[in-house]
């Protein structure tokens, strides 16, 4: 468990999904450290084109996505995904209403004894584990201009809310969005 001084971990850090982010389809459902049953989990390959220094070796240092405008809707992400990426999973079950097709069904359905369970592994695993440092790890922080979303990867804590940029994080379905998207739609719940 972290106990510096900054306490402003990266998100998804040293947790699992809450009962709400469990019943959200991936491109809605942020990456977590840990995951339902308590496990550890790796995150998502970029779903955007991933840019390195040396053209196809080294680090990533900056991801590149190609998406409509806010101004073109709500979610301009999914209209770009069914569109130009044929990501049929994302369409809503009745056309135009209902849940998206990739919806968990009874996500947290009869799992109170699993749920209690994992909560217990994720906290053992804390203990355990020396992760004094999280809250200095490099963030991800990008911006959209028109229709080009750049996110930069290994942003230092202390860049992070600055210029032009703000404070993402990497959801499953490899989608990288603002914090701030999540915490409007938590709003909402």
């Amino acid at each position: 468990m972290c106990f510096c001084c900054c306490f402003d971990k990266p998100p998804g850090f040293d947790r699992k999904p809450t009962d709400a982010e469990e019943a959200q389809p991936p491109d809605k459902r942020p990456w977590t450290e840990y995951d339902a049953r308590g496990d550890k989990q790796r995150k998502p390959p970029y779903k955007a084109c991933a840019v390195r220094p040396c053209l196809m070796a080294g680090p990533v240092c900056c991801v590149l996505e190609l998406q409509w405008c806010t101004a073109c809707g709500d979610d301009a992400d999914t209209t770009c995904d069914i569109l130009c990426r044929c990501q049929l999973n994302r369409c809503k079950a009745c056309i135009c209403c209902g849940p998206q097709c990739d919806t968990p069904i009874c996500a947290n359905c009869c799992d109170c004894f699993s749920d209690a369970k994992a909560s217990a592994k994720v906290t053992l695993q804390e203990l355990v584990e020396c992760d004094c440092f999280d809250c200095c790890k490099s963030r991800y922080a990008g911006c959209q201009l028109c229709c080009c979303h750049v996110t930069f990867v290994g942003v230092p804590v202390c860049c992070k809310d600055s210029c032009c940029v703000e404070e993402e994080e990497i959801y499953m379905d490899g989608d990288l969005k603002p914090c701030s998207i999540r915490n409007k739609t938590m709003a909402r719940m």
